[in-house]
């Protein structure tokens, strides 16, 4: 327990330190070059680095049905602040996120996330949070896939808490599975 507890302190100063060092001139260079994919890139090293020093491996089953020559909606549920950078670097590379605009609140990763195509869901407001999401919707109409968590937040248990709003239904409107 103990253990656990320090892994996810020094993985939390880790990363930080990693964002803030690495993010701004990876940054600077993706828009000087036009290089947006460049921060894909640095969020998955960043994304690997935590996840090694937590101590999570994780293995992938079904990974060849992900489409990467067409857009795609993940859906899923989410019980774990691992959840979201889990399932960026598992499912897909250049797959953009529905995440809660409270994230805004750390100025240079919000930067990123909106560099990257990222949109935040203003979860308290209803109006924005549906300009979100149909914002969303024309990404995913122009090729961009998405990962989105319809319940809108975390659930601390197995059960589904149904869908918060309409981000499925307006993001793909096709039911399958990669």
């Amino acid at each position: 327990m103990i253990l656990a507890a320090l892994r996810s302190i020094a993985a939390y100063v880790l990363v930080s330190l990693y964002v803030l060092i690495v993010a701004p001139p990876g940054m600077l260079i993706a828009i000087l070059f036009g290089a947006k994919r460049h921060l894909y890139v640095l969020g998955h090293i960043g994304v690997r680095l935590g996840l090694a020093l937590v101590g999570i491996r994780y293995r992938v089953a079904g990974k060849e049905h992900v489409p990467h020559d067409r857009a795609a909606v993940f859906c899923a549920n989410h019980q774990s602040n691992v959840d979201p950078p889990l399932l960026f670097d598992a499912i897909h590379p250049y797959m953009h996120i529905l995440y809660k605009a409270e994230i805004d609140a750390i100025p240079i990763l919000a930067r990123a996330f909106r560099y990257g195509g990222f949109l935040p869901v203003d979860r308290r407001n209803k109006e924005a949070a549906l300009r979100s999401i149909e914002a969303g919707a024309a990404s995913i109409r122009s090729g961009n896939s998405f990962l989105i968590f319809p319940e809108g937040t975390r659930s601390r248990t197995a059960d589904h808490h149904g869908h918060q709003g309409a981000s499925a239904d307006r993001a793909g409107r096709r039911p399958g599975r990669p």
